[in-house]
């Protein structure tokens, strides 16, 4: 299972969140067709999104 947590609201603007992968939702048996089944999102703690 993969997990999101927001963790802070740091001002109205800007949000930390943390994303632990844990295995993968598609695979070639569940997807087939589609072999790029990376997921593109950082693996961190505390990553800062910034609305612009």
């Amino acid at each position: 299972m993969k997990k999101i947590i927001l963790n802070v609201k740091i001002n109205s603007t800007q949000i930390t969140w943390s994303y632990y992968p844990n295995g993968s939702l598609l695979s070639e048996n569940t997807c087939p067709g589609n072999p790029d089944t990376k997921v593109y999102l950082p693996d961190t703690e505390n990553l800062v999104f910034t609305k612009q």
